[in-house]
């Protein structure tokens, strides 16, 4: 509009010039007519009768056609002062004149057009320069205009707040939306102190300080920042995202602060639950100690978490690569990890889960799980696994032990049976009558149960020999076992042993009782024990009984000293029968068997 307006008043400031000079001209030529015409009338035309016309011209065209008309009448009125036969004899001083006032009216003429001419030039170039303006101002307007309309979307679709911090006023200016979000109402004044107060505690410090620097002339800060407040009109805590920047006048004061406002709590709780998923992910990850990966099956490449290069006994910090990582798989091992893959899709199955073994870069060997899920691409083509891997060496270990333990069980499970069924045998065939081989049979059972106690409180593998003494000796009561002496080291025996010294001793002590040094009051047993070089030495000796004779037959304790020890542990057994009581040597080997 402003530039149409300056394109106007250039164009009636030119046509009201032409028409001052049409105005000068038209007079000068009339005056000139008139003195023709009235030359026998007026025999003088005095100046002031073509005022009228300078002063027209003036007020029309400005002063340049206001000169001109001057000029022209002067020297019309001048000439026409003059006497007649001057004026248009070529004999007379009026000739030369009147040819000198032409000459000067001709050239005041051709300088007046061609200032005109000029005057049009430039007034072209103005209409030109003010067009281009007028053009670039409406297509600046047309982009303001736009860039308005994107600027009102983007702040409606971002849920955004507009706010302005006038630093002059200390005034404050917020959109409905800005005041919407702190919790203002619509026709509420907003000041800095309601702003600052709405500011969670926590965060005042913080956005005071980010404030001040966008401020300071020298830094200007621009960045976003988050912060929390607590609404104005209900106390719920709620996280922001500012976006701010200064406006400095031109000697670098600030004069205003203008910006923008999101409420962000829901994207944040969304992070949050995010990260805590994470963590609970890591948490497990960690607590089963697995092991993430990936596998591009085109590139032929792994993408593992340090926990996977720890596991297969790389350094953690660094990548092996993917040859590195497959020659740990012993013989066979990869070849079976990839025929579990390829069985699942073929059953039509993506996830797999397969057991095998790995030998570390340090060279320690593991038993691995892997579960894993193929992921197919278009084509139905596997494109990539991912998967965990998991140590299960120890429980692998502990499988291992509980199958030889089984195997151990059921072997001695084997040999108690007949066990029993010889003490059976024996018992019934060398028994005068049933009660009494009742009584050695339940005997008997009880030792073997005793001893089956001892050999499971052990672990299966190792029991104290002293216990093996005193369990023994235990259910005959107290008096018999304060008689029987016990000494030795501590010495642990394997669980092959357990049995075989429990029945040993548990018919020593019975024959001891019926004929031997517990028979009486007086008698008494000596048990001591010594290892020397792997072999364990137990004795057995009996004093204070009533004189000794050698057996005429073979009873169940030397069968089993024969059979159980010297038999079938390879042990060493010496028997001897003094007279003062009898003497019993037993040497057994302690390695495992």
């Amino acid at each position: 509009m402003k530039d149409r307006q300056g394109t106007a008043e250039v164009d009636g400031r030119l046509g009201r010039t032409w028409v001052g000079f049409a105005i000068a001209v038209v007079g000068a030529a009339l005056a000139a007519g008139l003195r023709v015409a009235l030359a026998d009338v007026f025999h003088g035309f005095p100046f002031s009768t073509f005022m009228p016309v300078v002063v027209l011209a003036t007020i029309v065209g400005g002063p340049w056609p206001g000169a001109l008309a001057c000029l022209l009448g002067g020297l019309s009125a001048w000439y026409i002062g003059m006497p007649p036969a001057w004026a248009w004899t070529g004999k007379s001083p009026g000739s030369a004149i009147g040819i000198v006032i032409f000459g000067l009216t001709s050239a005041g003429i051709i300088a007046a057009v061609r200032w005109m001419q000029s005057l049009l030039a430039r007034s072209r170039e103005e209409r030109a320069t003010i067009a281009a303006l007028l053009d670039k101002q409406q297509r600046i307007s047309q982009d303001l205009q736009a860039a308005l309309a994107r600027l009102e979307v983007a702040v409606t679709a971002g849920a955004l707040g507009v706010w302005e911090w006038d630093l002059a006023t200390d005034a404050m200016m917020y959109s409905p939306k800005a005041k919407e979000i702190y919790g203002f109402g619509p026709d509420d004044r907003v000041t800095l102190k309601a702003v600052s107060h709405a500011t969670h505690p926590e965060d005042l410090g913080r956005t005071t300080e980010l404030a001040r620097r966008a401020l300071d002339p020298g830094i200007r800060a621009k960045e976003p920042y988050e912060f929390r407040i607590r609404r104005l009109n209900d106390g719920e805590e709620r996280w922001l995202q500012a976006h701010g920047e200064a406006i400095f006048d031109h000697v670098g004061r600030p004069q205003r602060y203008i910006g923008t406002i999101q409420d962000i709590t829901a994207s944040k709780a969304a992070a949050l639950a995010v990260l805590e998923s994470e963590l609970r992910l890591r948490l497990a990850i960690d607590a089963g100690r697995m092991a993430v990966w990936s596998y591009d099956v085109q590139r032929q490449e792994i993408i593992g978490s340090p926990e996977l290069y720890r596991l297969l006994g790389f350094d953690p910090a660094r990548r092996p690569s993917f040859e590195q990582m497959r020659a740990g798989y012993p013989p066979g091992e990869e070849e079976r990890v990839q025929a579990a893959g390829r069985e699942a899709l073929e059953r039509g199955e993506r996830f797999f889960e397969v057991e095998y073994r790995y030998g570390r870069a340090d060279g320690a060997e593991r038993w691995l799980m892997m579960r894993a899920e193929i992921v197919l691409d278009d084509a139905g083509q596997p494109r990539r696994v991912v998967g965990v891997v998991i140590d299960v060496t120890e429980r692998r270990q502990a499988e291992e032990r509980q199958q030889i333990l089984t195997a151990e069980l059921t072997h001695r499970v084997k040999n108690i049976l007949a066990v029993v069924q010889s003490i059976a045998d024996i018992t019934l065939r060398r028994s005068a009558d049933l009660p009494t081989a009742r009584q050695a049979l339940a005997g008997r059972l009880s030792a073997l149960a005793k001893a089956h106690d001892l050999l499971f409180a052990g672990g299966a593998e190792r029991s104290p020999l002293r216990r093996i003494v005193d369990e023994a000796t235990l259910s005959f009561g107290p008096d018999i076992q304060a008689r029987v002496q016990r000494s030795g080291p501590d010495v642990f025996t394997p669980g092959r042993l357990t049995t075989p010294l429990s029945m040993v001793l548990h018919e020593l002590i019975v024959n001891a009782i019926k004929y031997g040094a517990l028979s009486n009051e007086e008698g008494r047993v000596d048990i001591g024990w010594s290892v020397e070089g792997g072999l364990l030495t137990l004795t057995w000796t009996e004093q204070g009984g009533p004189p000794v004779t050698p057996p005429t037959r073979q009873g169940f304790g030397s069968v089993l000293l024969q059979r159980s020890l010297a038999r079938d542990l390879g042990g060493r057994v010496e028997i001897a029968y003094p007279e003062t009581g009898v003497r019993c040597e037993i040497t057994v080997g302690l390695g495992e068997s």
